[in-house]
């Protein structure tokens, strides 16, 4: 029924696969039940079905159940339900970083120091092999019980049990339960050979398969071998000493503890302390691709795209044929107008997956930057086609879509971005900028002010939102504190931010300090030159010579040479230091 269940969901029948779901979770025994046994679960009721349904229980993950129901909700745009699933899921298992990653992404602001105890972890440890139905005491062991069940249910005419049926529960009865590897997702995205319980980007909804990854062997636990008859044989493993089982839940505890803090801060859009955690990971976790990727993707919320693509460089090296973040990447290299490298990308990528849409995405980026919008749409199109819950693809068509002048086109991309992920802040800031281009100027404050509250430690953002401010002659002084808070987030790449504050201080008559703020931008380009001239003159005719070396040096960072504008600027300056009576607009203005 879970793999019915599954197949529903990867069907998009969302409906379905919820009821599939909830009619498993009727037979899973109830609180009183569990208590009765020697330990604890979430109360359920109890249905008196065949004795088969009894043997449901001793064998399925009920975390895993609980969090492809989370995953279902989610995709269905029930938040409430989802999170609620994948809350339970958790409470049954604190492996799970399935459950972890995605309340993490609805925006639940989990806690790692609450979600992955040194307690529950432990605890989960000693009671691997089914507790609720192996009670201390008992002397039974889950296989056994298993028979009983299947003995009894042959017993029962009317529980109608088929004959594969019994050897397939019998044989589940042989199954140890499965706790998560320590080494969570990111070891085993990796040593494994690149294999990962979660099936989508990090920025957007992971698909679950199973909710734990690759198995640890617990205390006494029941190991399987396979005869060369091809029947299952079965015997204890050693037992582990007391000192080196803490020691190895201590170990587990800080690679979960330390890689979950991350990936909250992350989830809020806070890179700075995502890093600084990801840093401490021990390097057998760090040096990993999952872990590079993370690192990457918390440089390109930071607009650190020369660092966040040397990170990707780095995943893609460890695992060649990676698709997750690949997406992201590619849009790296797009703002560093690096062509070739965006085109070896996309060529390696449809190599390794062509029915991946980051490989899609990546090859629309391609197209983007060489300018042939046409055919980066037809690639975006082709990304949402393989994925139609990809939301990062209908925001690049958005963009593209924009950058066509198609307004309305781009705005139903960016909305429909919107309905797959209501935190996918990216939508709502392409939503602004449509608004901007209409003229609609408080909607654009109204959805850029949505996107911060979202990410508030955007320097894009706050930019735009400064710039939108701008326009309105009376609210100069709001648009400087949020160029002011666009800087201090990111000193590395405050450029447009720098270039807006002094033209805000130009207007407000503060000559000295739009100079000031010019003059700390590293590699001034020709339109800083072009501003401290406009500045320099607007202080008086002490300042005319500084203005005619600032234009001449923006003429001579000019492509081309032959700009209009700038001749003219020089062409004023010259006319009034020669004491023609010419009369100066900007002098006028001031």
């Amino acid at each position: 029924m879970y793999l019915q269940a599954l197949c529903y969901f990867e069907l998009d029948d969302f409906a379905t696969a919820e009821s599939l779901l909830r009619q498993l979770l009727d037979m899973r025994p109830s609180k009183a039940a569990c208590d009765a046994e020697g330990s604890a679960c979430p109360p359920r009721p109890v249905t008196p079905v065949a004795s088969w349904h009894a043997a449901v229980g001793l064998c399925l993950d009920w975390s895993s159940v609980y969090c492809l129901l989370g995953s279902v909700c989610r995709r269905a745009y029930r938040l409430d339900p989802a999170i609620h699933a994948f809350k339970l899921a958790a409470e049954l298992d604190p492996f799970n970083w399935v459950a972890y990653k995605n309340l993490c992404e609805m925006g639940s602001h989990m806690k790692a120091s609450e979600f992955f105890d040194k307690g529950r972890l432990a605890k989960a440890w000693e009671d691997a092999i089914c507790p609720q139905f192996q009670p201390a005491g008992s002397g039974k062991s889950v296989a056994a019980r298993c028979q009983e069940l299947v003995r009894a249910s042959s017993a029962d005419e009317s529980s109608g049990l088929p004959a594969k049926l019994k050897d397939a529960t019998s044989y589940a009865g042989t199954r140890q339960s499965k706790i998560t590897d320590a080494k969570s997702e990111a070891a085993s995205a990796n040593a494994s050979g690149g294999r990962r319980v979660a099936s989508r980007t990090d920025s957007g909804l992971a698909s679950v398969s199973k909710a734990g990854s690759s198995m640890l062997r617990p205390l006494g636990s029941a190991v399987r071998k396979r005869t060369h008859d091809g029947q299952i044989a079965s015997h204890s493993s050693a037992v582990i000493p007391p000192a080196l089982l803490e020691k190895a839940v201590s170990r587990i505890h800080d690679v979960f503890y330390k890689i979950g803090s991350a990936y909250s801060y992350m989830a809020m859009f806070n890179c700075k302390p995502a890093l600084t955690w990801l840093r401490y990971l021990p390097s057998a976790h760090r040096e990993t691709a999952y872990v590079y990727a993370l690192m990457a993707h918390a440089h390109f919320e930071t607009s650190d795209y020369k660092l966040a693509a040397q990170y990707y460089e780095r995943a893609r090296q460890m695992e060649p044929g990676r698709v997750e973040g690949m997406d992201l990447y590619a849009t790296c290299l797009w703002h560093l107008k690096k062509p070739v490298e965006l085109s070896s990308l996309g060529m390696e990528l449809q190599d390794a997956n062509r029915l991946a849409p980051q490989t899609w995405c990546a090859i629309g980026n391609y197209y983007s930057l060489v300018e042939r919008h046409s055919d980066a749409i037809v690639a975006f199109k082709r990304a949402i086609q393989l994925d139609p819950y990809f939301e990062y693809a209908h925001t690049l068509l958005g963009h593209e879509y924009l950058a066509t002048e198609s307004l309305e086109q781009a705005l139903k991309c960016y909305r429909t971005a919107m309905s797959i992920n209501k935190r996918h802040y990216n939508a709502l800031f392409g939503i602004a900028n449509v608004c901007s281009k209409k003229e609609e100027i408080q909607s654009a404050l109204y959805h850029i002010g949505e996107a911060i509250n979202i990410n508030p430690h955007n320097a894009v953002l706050l930019t735009f939102a400064g710039v939108m401010l701008k326009r309105d002659k009376s609210r100069l002084e709001d648009a400087l504190r949020f160029f002011d808070s666009a800087i201090r987030l990111g000193p590395d790449n405050t450029t447009p931010s720098k270039m807006e504050k002094a033209d805000v201080l130009y207007e407000l008559a503060r000559y000295q300090e739009a100079l000031d703020v010019l003059e700390t931008i590293p590699k001034p380009v020709s339109l800083v030159y072009m501003n401290m001239g406009k500045i320099y003159k607007a202080m008086g005719p002490s300042k005319r010579k500084n203005a005619l070396d600032a234009f001449i040096m923006a003429q001579d960072l000019r492509p081309d040479r032959s700009s209009s504008d700038i001749k003219k600027e020089i062409d004023s300056v010259l006319l009034n230091m020669d004491g023609i009576g010419v009369s100066d607009p900007y002098l006028s203005e001031s």
